[in-house]
């Protein structure tokens, strides 16, 4: 089994990785942690620091730095980092390229009925509604 982790940052991303984890662990899957980013010529930014390769190599580092935690625990795991132009559709396009089994994806709390239906979460609804992969939308808990 190949598991995709949608990360946006260490801290958001903590509970998709701990699932995803858990999960690769016990059926001795392999995880490609995936970070996109959004090409700065396609969404129209014009800032300097962002039509630079700073972010990239800052999202590269990050990612590559959760990798290596996690290799010591002798997972099956790597680092992706992508540009895209449209952050939704690089997941699932990404997803498909890879041959994944399955997404893991962070999402907004679903215990409000909108919730269920992604209404405020585009991201999550799209790859959701598009994605031929598995989909785990993961929320933060709360307890923790």
């Amino acid at each position: 089994m190949h598991f995709l982790v949608a990360f946006v940052s260490r801290d958001q991303s903590r509970c998709c990785l701990e699932l995803a984890v858990r999960l690769a662990v016990a059926n001795q899957a392999r995880i490609t942690i995936l970070k996109v980013l959004a090409n700065p010529h396609a969404v129209g930014v014009v800032a300097e620091l962002i039509a630079t390769d700073e972010p990239f190599v800052l999202a590269n580092s990050e990612v590559q730095s959760v990798v290596d935690e996690l290799m010591s625990d002798e997972l099956d795991v790597k680092a992706v980092v992508r540009k895209v132009d449209n952050v939704a559709e690089g997941l699932v396009s990404i997803s498909i390229e890879l041959g994944v089994d399955m997404v893991f994806l962070g999402t907004r709390d679903v215990r409000h009925p909108s919730g269920l239906l992604m209404e405020n979460d585009p991201i999550a609804h799209y790859v959701a509604e598009r994605c031929p992969a598995n989909v785990v939308l993961v929320r933060e808990r709360n307890d923790v």
